[in-house]
């Protein structure tokens, strides 16, 4: 590896970290692709059979694409698995209104499909089981007083393991969640802090332990304006907001504008821990009056800080991994003249259970987008990134893959694009038909 940019020998570093075998580069017209090669035996005769795998194509900024599966010429190409629990169009709209509003009434689903109640209450349970439902809050941290950031970790040469990074970054409140990555960084954390100088103090908190200090590597930090998506808030967030809790005293007969009143504070922790808790089961837990739970919950949701109760899709049917596409502005002019494309590109249509993206949000360094995705075939990552590029002019866009989730988790939804900033404003600039919205 020695006559290889220093980019690609990093990432092929990296790479090799998460490929048993070794890793070799093949250098063909000028671009970069990575192999694994092993030794297969053959069980009767024990001779030794060299086998080459290949892995991948690395840009020469050391991003990673995977390789696309290809199938050998034949009568027939094989097609992808089939799921052994397709979902129907019932399920899809069920889901749909729970991702709205996880607290709907079976009653309202069920004028919607034509279903009684009981059979929606049926499908509901089945879900819940099979790709494990979860009801959460989806709040409004910005309300709190709270800003996203987006850090970016490229190490030079070896890293931290899992368990020491999640060690190191599961007692940090303001960490939200934390992911290893394969391409450019091999590492996203996604926290969210009060003002610049928090969020210094955290960061500079990450970098001195034990797990970071012992290992050199580049952190890229960038403000996050989320656009499509939410982020699940961690449990660990509430030891945080406890300390803005207003206590009545003498020094303080008054709520400061950052402080937040008790039980506004225990039904956002309540209902982010389990958004389908009854009310009633809220004020006796908590000993507070009878109907006070509700009462509160109409206030934070008219309010705009509780934006509604909704689910996240822990095991999506059909999901191989998790990437990442980071889009970089090049000519802004250019984009601009586009930008009704992307914007109806991210509010299409999946097909699937849940969007065709978790997160997208604008950053600032350098001055873009990133976008989550799920994969489900073979070369949807690819596609995806394609996809894109054809719509969107004067931009640049390279691809990272998900390897694990250290701390916190995606959301996972099937949200309705009616109900997106995307899509009003592809009515009030594109003139878009804006359709009559049904109300959840």
């Amino acid at each position: 590896m020695q006559n290889l940019p220093q980019e690609v020998k990093e990432a092929v570093e990296r790479l090799q970290e998460h490929t048993p075998n070794r890793v070799q580069v093949k250098v063909i017209r000028g671009k970069y692709y990575a192999f694994e090669t092993y030794v297969a035996r053959d069980r009767r005769t024990k001779a030794g059979k060299r086998i080459t795998h290949y892995l991948g194509r690395i840009g020469v900024d050391g991003a990673f694409s995977p390789a696309k599966k290809r199938w050998k010429k034949g009568p027939a190409r094989p097609k992808e698995p089939a799921q052994k629990d397709q979902i129907d169009r019932t399920d899809l709209i069920i889901l749909q209104n729970l991702s709205m509003n996880a607290r709907i009434p079976l009653s309202v689903i069920s004028k919607r499909t034509g279903l009684k109640a009981s059979s929606i209450e049926y499908r509901i349970k089945r879900l819940e089981e099979r790709y494990g439902l979860r009801y959460i809050a989806e709040i409004d941290t910005n309300k709190l007083g709270f800003f996203a950031y987006m850090v970016a970790v490229r190490f030079a040469g070896s890293r931290p393991s899992s368990e020491t990074m999640r060690e190191a970054l599961e007692p940090e409140p303001r960490v939200q969640f934390c992911m290893l990555t394969v391409g450019k960084y091999d590492m996203l954390i996604y926290l969210i802090a009060e003002s610049n100088r928090a969020l210094a103090s955290v960061i500079g908190s990450i970098r001195s332990q034990d797990a970071f200090s012992r290992h050199r590597a580049k952190w890229y930090v960038t403000p996050f304006y989320a656009a499509y998506g939410y982020v699940p808030l961690r449990d660990k967030f509430f030891d945080l907001l406890k300390e803005r809790v207003w206590q009545r005293s003498r020094e303080n007969p008054r709520p400061k504008p950052e402080s937040i009143l008790n039980r506004d504070y225990i039904l956002l922790r309540e209902l982010n821990s389990n958004g389908s808790i009854e009310f009633s089961e809220i004020d006796r837990k908590n000993n507070l009056q009878r109907s006070s739970a509700q009462y509160t919950y109409h206030k934070l949701i008219e309010s705009g800080l509780i934006k509604r109760i909704t689910i996240t899709v822990q095991n999506p049917s059909g999901k191989r991994y998790d990437s990442i596409i980071f889009m970089n502005d090049i000519n802004d002019s250019r984009y601009v003249k586009t930008r009704e494309e992307l914007l109806k590109y991210i509010i299409k249509d999946s097909g699937r259970m849940i969007d065709r993206f978790s997160l997208v949000g604008e950053k600032a360094v350098p001055d873009g987008m990133m976008f989550m995705m799920p994969v489900f075939s073979n070369n949807g990552l690819e596609q995806a990134r394609d996809e894109l590029a054809a719509r969107v002019r004067g931009i640049s866009a390279s691809t990272q893959v998900v390897t694990d989730i250290v701390v916190g988790a995606l959301g996972y939804r099937l949200f309705d694009p009616a109900y997106t900033s995307q899509y009003n404003v592809l009515a009030e600039q594109y003139s878009h038909v804006k359709e009559k919205q049904i109300g959840y």
